[in-house]
């Protein structure tokens, strides 16, 4: 997924602003949210830069 990132900051968003409402102190649960979802956003963009990358491993089999 090339906008992991954005994918990652808006799943962060919801689960950190549900999680503030539910015990009542969205100030703290919101932020911890958005870092968890900035983590998650970086490691999808890194497993899709990973499986994008080409295998030149027959290049000099000719």
């Amino acid at each position: 997924m090339k906008n992991g990132m954005a994918f990652g900051v808006a799943f962060g968003v919801a689960i950190g602003a549900e999680v503030g409402v539910a015990m009542h102190n969205i100030g703290l649960w919101l932020p911890i949210g958005v870092a968890i979802g900035i983590s998650f956003g970086v490691s999808m963009q890194a497993r899709t830069k990973k499986d994008e990358k080409p295998n030149n491993d027959d290049q000099g089999a000719a």
